[in-house]
């Protein structure tokens, strides 16, 4: 049985069991705009508010990703969704209580903002015997269908028959009748539909942008994550991730090859639409408490900070620094240790009314919030070239540096950009951003007018890198043998440029601009990847030499990443692991 409950939640309701239809009841109460489902003294009830249920049972959906999940879960990649028997109490990281207390209401925007955006299920077991503890029922119910529900690809499977087929055959109880509810949210399940399409056609975009206005900001972040998650590369990729951060944990220590993984799996995630954030989060999740890093030096300043309300420059200084290095090794002792602080001050305010302190901290949480905002910002900037950097953006950034630079002159390069320059998966395009934004910034600073020159330049930058990746891979499905003679053989390269910029207008669905210089960096690319192949890549294996390759990069100063992506296809196309 279907039905709305209002405008944008629907629900579905299965029974399946010996008798069900003589003993599986429905009531509606017009007034009170009310529907019940129940069978001996069971049941839900569908309110205009929220859900009511009373009955042995629980509810399950699908894990979003990035959303928190025990670690027992997250450590087992083949569990996919996230299980919730009523009554149930986490009594502490490996012991579940089980209550007689179960029923209770959950309210609909509870459910779809803790649970999956998309789709929630609750189901009831309903037998004709009776038992002592409530508790010991649920324990039973849960070793009998828990580790089926929780492996259940729910999202493939969409068939609400075939889910409760699988409850009441793993709860393996000819007398039981299994009631089944869904509830769904229609919008967000639309607007997930376009999401997941690979091109929009005009009336599908703005479809789409009336959908995302109905919606919540926080769900919206949500299904825009799930989004890029379920993209099959980001899910394979993801997977990968977790397993080495799995293999870290365990054995406390990955080696040279692994941690270079984890970082080039980091930066392809994050350029296909995974936040920064939910990555650093994912591992803080696999650092043991034992590995934490302890700062006496933090420490100190906080806690003269709380006894005093006393912070001075240098102080400011030195804990931004220990951010940053926290960051930088995903280490969770320091935000920790802030948030107990940020506690004991709010306490010390209400109980001696020393707002003296609260100033102080307050001060501190405005120089995090800047250092925060201006990493995610110049982190993406260098890394994920999207055209969607604005002049707000960069007007944060000014604004931001202006206050680094206030505390220590050179401040802003110190906590944003000589780190970055380091990485060895920044492009050389992603460099050429940076070096500008480097440039800019302090001009921008002294002068506004330069604001939006900059912005478009910047976003000239970002859309050069866009079309170069874009150019090779046409240039390597198309017109490789062409442009991989250029120079050597008599051949009109601009009837073949103009064939390749043909391509890409229509990928990108529009009018492009190639400029020279990109046309240049193109040729030199293709030239290089050429003595990759056939030089570098047979010599190394042949010798087994791994330097060979690290001194071509060092030389032609072609991307890691890409070079690291040729050799993987290389030694897969002959076979060698």
């Amino acid at each position: 049985m279907e039905g709305q409950i209002n405008q944008r939640l629907m629900y579905k309701f299965c029974a399946l069991g010996n008798e069900v239809y003589e003993k599986v009841f429905y009531s509606y109460n017009k007034e009170e705009n009310v529907e019940r489902f129940f069978a001996k003294g069971c049941g839900f009830t569908l309110t205009q508010r929220g859900l009511i249920y009373k009955g042995f049972g629980g509810s399950f959906c699908s894990y979003m990703f990035g959303v928190e999940r025990p670690f027992k879960d997250l450590i087992k990649l083949e569990v996919k969704n996230r299980l919730i028997m009523f009554g149930a109490k986490q009594k502490s990281e490996n012991i579940i209580e089980f209550t007689d207390d179960i029923s209770g209401e959950d309210d609909y925007t509870n459910i779809f903002s803790e649970g999956n955006a998309i789709t929630n299920y609750y189901f009831l077991v309903v037998s004709n015997k009776t038992f002592k503890s409530a508790g010991k029922r649920q324990e039973e119910i849960l070793r009998k269908v828990g580790k089926s529900l929780k492996r259940t690809n729910l999202a493939s499977k969409g068939d609400d028959e075939y889910i409760v087929n699988l409850l009441y055959d793993h709860l393996g109880e000819k007398d039981s009748i299994i009631l089944l509810l869904k509830l769904c949210d229609v919008v967000v399940k639309e607007l997930w539909h376009l999401m997941s399409k690979v091109e929009l056609g005009e009336e599908e975009e703005k479809k789409m942008k009336v959908l995302e206005n109905k919606i919540e900001s926080y769900q919206l972040e949500r299904i825009r994550v799930e989004s890029a998650y379920h993209r099959e590369e980001n899910q394979k990729l993801v997977n990968d991730y977790v397993s080495i951060l799995i293999k870290r944990y365990q054995s406390g220590a990955i080696d040279e090859e692994d941690e270079s993984r984890l970082k080039k799996i980091r930066l392809v995630l994050i350029r296909n639409g995974i936040p920064a954030s939910i990555l650093d989060n994912l591992e803080r999740v696999f650092i043991k408490p034992e590995k934490e890093r302890e700062d006496k030096n933090v420490k100190d300043i906080l806690i003269k900070l709380l006894e005093t309300g006393d912070i001075d420059r240098d102080g400011i200084i030195s804990l931004l620094l220990a951010k940053k290095e926290s960051l930088k090794i995903r280490d969770m002792a320091f935000e920790q240790f802030f948030l107990d602080v940020g506690r004991m001050v709010d306490e010390k305010a209400s109980k001696e009314e020393n707002f003296l302190v609260v100033e102080s901290f307050n001060t501190l949480i405005t120089y995090f919030d800047r250092f925060d905002t201006t990493h995610q910002l110049i982190t993406k900037i260098a890394f994920v070239p999207e055209n969607t950097i604005n002049e707000n953006h960069i007007r944060s950034l000014v604004g931001n540096y202006r206050a680094f630079e206030d505390l220590k002159n050179g401040f802003f390069n110190q906590l944003f950009l000589n780190d970055i320059y380091k990485d060895p998966y920044l492009t050389f395009l992603g460099r050429r951003r940076l070096e500008f934004l480097e440039k800019q910034i302090p001009l921008i600073a002294m002068d506004e007018g330069m604001l939006l020159p900059s912005v478009f330049a910047l976003k000239s930058l970002m859309q050069d890198e866009v079309y170069f990746y874009k150019i090779i891979k046409i240039i390597k499905d198309e017109f490789w043998e062409v442009f991989s003679l250029w120079g050597e053989k008599d051949m009109d390269m601009e009837y073949y440029m103009a064939k390749v910029t043909e391509k890409l207008s229509a990928e990108v669905g529009g009018d492009v601009y190639i400029s020279k210089h990109l046309w240049q960096e193109i040729f030199w690319h293709i030239k290089k990847e050429v003595f990759l192949i056939t030089q570098v890549l047979p010599k190394m294996i042949e010798e087994g030499k791994k330097e060979l390759k690290e001194d071509f990069i060092l030389n032609s100063g072609m991307d890691r990443f890409y070079v690291e992506e040729v050799e993987r296809a290389y030694l897969a196309k002959h076979g060698i692991k």
